[in-house]
């Protein structure tokens, strides 16, 4: 059981510490949901090539540039995704930081 000073005292916490906690919730949730973006781009599927290597070499090589060009593609999207994620974690470290310090100012 809490004694009198002690409810008083929780009662005296600074009022921005729980703008603080809910800003760092919503840039914790924001940098989540980007880091979870950045796995799902699955690269674009490209068919088998339709001719053999010893059939026509040309061919054969053009059909896995542009299956790789898919993976490259997929590969972009992720790291933009990362990026993205990466600046949202700092920024919810930041906050989550503010908010310690704000709750131990108090």
């Amino acid at each position: 059981m809490q004694t009198r000073r002690e409810c008083d005292d929780a009662s005296m916490q600074s009022p921005l510490v729980i703008p603080f906690g809910a800003g760092t919730f919503l840039t914790a949730s924001l940098a989540a949901f980007y880091w979870f973006k950045s796995a799902s781009p699955p690269p674009q599927k490209a068919d088998d090539p339709a001719v053999s290597i010893t059939d026509n070499p040309g061919a054969f090589v053009l059909a896995n540039q542009v299956s790789m060009d898919g993976v490259l593609r997929a590969l972009q999207v992720s790291a933009r995704f990362n990026k993205i994620a990466a600046i949202w974690t700092g920024v919810s470290a930041l906050l989550s930081a503010a908010t310690t310090l704000v709750g131990i100012a108090s």
